[in-house]
């Protein structure tokens, strides 16, 4: 059963972003069977107690499912809410167990991160030809498919997580030079799908994840340098990407930073008009059908159904209830991770250290709270229980 599970691991991270529809039935299929794995291991009595940290974990993502049902209790719509509840806060959040109880070996999970890097190095391989090629069909590139912040989403997470394997000498030297090949598919991917919000998170992650690494290493410093020089240089002689970055600061005549704030604003009043929150998944409707026309102006439509920020959208919807589970969770994972590698030095720490804070920063700007997160707990969990491995 172990063998099918990560067979359709490998499948799901081959190919949810080639085929959705495909994918996602690769994941249910994934976690149904980790479910199955675990109940049968448990019933048998060969379920090994679970380690302080993988329990740590579990018990802050209960700690946030709890916190998140006030979107549901006090919802426009309780049915829809409790869908979109199951599948935010369970759903999502289950491959977290595939690493934590179903498969505790790293050398086992292999075949699943080289079909992550085949899957990736494939979606950031049609960005780049898109943007390269394809230039005047499209103003973004969206790589294998779907909207061009799903990727960005998913490079902010990698390029940190994948800048400590390049760094990090506990890995064999094929392992970080292939970290290196797909980090530099991972920026021009970033790059090429236009993220801002991408850009901003990987601008701060990858030069703090590579710290412990190049203060101490001249030769890693001066690579790191040069890469950094690479992509200066670039954004300085692209007219249409330079313009791009060089706006992100812009409030006074950018459409999109202004609309944002605008978005945010209105949020805001939202939540004061609904404090215990309008319900999972509810923003859109209850925006269309209350706010839409009362704020929206010539050149800004509030016609979306997120918030374009993850704490101001879980706060309308799931008031400060919400909001508090919310934080709580990431910042435990932050938190504890960042504690764990200051005192051992385990490379794995650091690594979910720097993605959990990619995602935090991510989620300023943007709203892709959705499937992409699968790949967050999956390696959560990987990492977690590799952190075990290594003491």
């Amino acid at each position: 059963m172990r063998k099918a599970a990560l067979i359709f691991l490998c499948l799901a991270l081959l190919t949810q972003r080639a085929a959705v529809g495909g994918g996602s039935v690769c994941w249910g299929l994934t976690i149904a069977l980790t479910l199955c794995i675990i109940y049968r291991e448990k019933r048998a009595g060969r379920l090994s107690p679970l380690p302080e940290r993988s329990r740590a974990l579990l018990w802050a993502i209960g700690i946030y499912c709890l916190c998140m049902l006030p979107g549901v209790i006090f919802s426009y719509d309780s049915v829809f809410s409790f869908v979109s509840y199951a599948t935010q806060c369970l759903y999502y959040t289950a491959p977290v167990l595939i690493g934590t109880l179903a498969v505790r070996n790293m050398e086992k999970l292999r075949p699943a991160f080289i079909a992550m890097m085949v899957g990736y190095l494939a979606d950031c391989g049609v960005a780049v030809y898109q943007t390269t090629v394809m230039q005047n069909s499209l103003a973004r590139a969206t790589g294998l498919r779907g909207h061009p912040n799903f990727l960005g989403f998913l490079c902010a997470l990698l390029a940190p997580v994948l800048a400590v394997v390049c760094l990090d000498e506990s890995f064999k030297k094929k392992e970080r030079w292939a970290a290196a090949v797909l980090l530099a598919a991972v920026l021009a991917g970033s790059i090429a799908c236009g993220s801002r919000a991408s850009w901003v998170s990987i601008l701060i992650t990858v030069p703090l994840a590579s710290l412990p690494y190049i203060y101490r290493n001249t030769k890693k410093a001066l690579c790191f340098f040069c890469c950094a020089a690479l992509l200066i240089s670039f954004f300085a002689t692209n007219a249409r990407y330079g313009k791009s970055f060089f706006s992100i600061g812009n409030t006074c005549d950018d459409l999109s930073n202004i609309g944002r704030i605008h978005m945010w604003n209105t949020g805001m009043i939202m939540f004061m008009e609904h404090p215990l929150g309008v319900g999972m998944g509810q923003y859109g409707a209850v925006c269309e059908r209350y706010y839409t026309e009362r704020y929206s102006t010539p050149s800004i439509s509030l016609h979306w159904h997120h918030v374009h920020n993850v704490y101001i959208n879980t706060l309308i919807e799931n008031g400060p209830i919400g909001l508090a589970g919310l934080l709580y969770l990431y910042l435990w994972v932050l938190g504890s991770n960042l504690r764990a590698y200051l005192k051992n030095k385990v490379p794995y720490a650091l690594m979910l250290t720097a993605g959990t804070a990619a995602l935090m920063i991510f989620f300023i700007f943007d709203s892709n709270f959705g499937a992409p997160m699968r790949i967050f707990w999956f390696l959560a969990g990987a990492f977690t229980m590799a952190q075990e491995e290594n003491k």
